[in-house]
């Protein structure tokens, strides 16, 4: 009986707390909630109902607020959060402004909402096949006699959840003359160890000869149908093309990205 005494004064600290953070909630706001001991989905019903935020989501904002025990969940909501969060559908050339602003947005429509979302940089791992040992090609510079290479992001669950089984990306951008499905791709992550990754491609030869080639594993890659919505957009001085792509099959429950070279705007499909 106290544990359910305890809970209920709260909750009802956090339906205070929502009205009084009608004006503006911080980092630091978000720590003393989790320092009171409020469960994830209740801090995040709490960002989502504040009506404005002025949340610090650089690098540095990030890593205090792991290091406060903040979790990956409710970081992704804040930098969803403060990059717009629930918006009107988007109108054609965003895209120009979204890619072209510092914070690099992607949008996603869930239903009948849409959301920006910002990415996470993926760091890449080969898995040799002599003795299985892993490293990191891009900062060791080790080219594995023969194996696969994986792009691994930060944290076991994204903190952009969605409902939509075919959501809809209407703000996919590739450089004018470039094949929009050599640009970027829909793959699914898996969860493991406090980190996600997808398998992209393999690697074969020795150090005075290599070959890659890009290749998910069956069932990691989902094609998108792809429209174009505008010819030509400019971003930081070069041309781009505008295409809204939806998934031609829905997806399932679990950890999806959007991938655009190393940057992965990560989503969660929600059962």
């Amino acid at each position: 009986m106290p544990r359910l005494i305890k809970q209920f004064l709260i909750t009802l600290c956090v339906c205070v707390s929502c009205t009084a953070w009608a004006n503006t909630i911080t980092n630091d706001d978000v720590i003393k909630l989790v320092k009171a001991g409020l469960s994830e989905a209740v801090i995040l019903q709490t960002i989502d109902a504040a009506t404005t935020v002025s949340f610090d989501t650089t690098t540095d904002g990030q890593i205090k607020l792991k290091q406060a025990g903040v979790t990956d969940a409710v970081v992704g909501r804040m930098v969803g959060k403060k990059a717009g969060g629930a918006a009107a559908v988007s109108a054609v050339g965003s895209a120009c402004k979204l890619a072209s602003g510092d914070e690099n947005l992607l949008a996603i429509v869930d239903g009948t909402r849409q959301i920006n979302i910002g990415y996470r940089v993926a760091e890449m791992e080969a898995d040799v096949s002599a003795g299985s040992t892993l490293a990191n090609v891009f900062t060791l510079g080790i080219v594995a006699e023969k194996g696969k290479y994986s792009a691994v992001v930060a944290g076991s669950a994204s903190g952009n959840r969605i409902k939509s089984r075919q959501p809809v990306f209407p703000d996919l951008v590739a450089p004018t003359g470039q094949q929009a499905e050599d640009t970027f791709y829909l793959v699914k992550l898996s969860p493991k160890g406090g980190r996600r990754a997808v398998i992209v491609g393999e690697a074969s030869g020795g150090l005075f000869g290599y070959k890659e080639k890009m290749q998910f594993p069956p069932g990691a890659e989902f094609k998108l149908s792809l429209k174009k919505r505008q010819d030509s957009c400019t971003i930081n001085g070069d041309k781009y093309a505008v295409y809204e792509g939806t998934p031609t099959v829905a997806l399932a429950p679990g950890e999806y990205a959007i991938m655009y070279g190393d940057h992965f705007y990560d989503f969660a499909v929600e059962p």
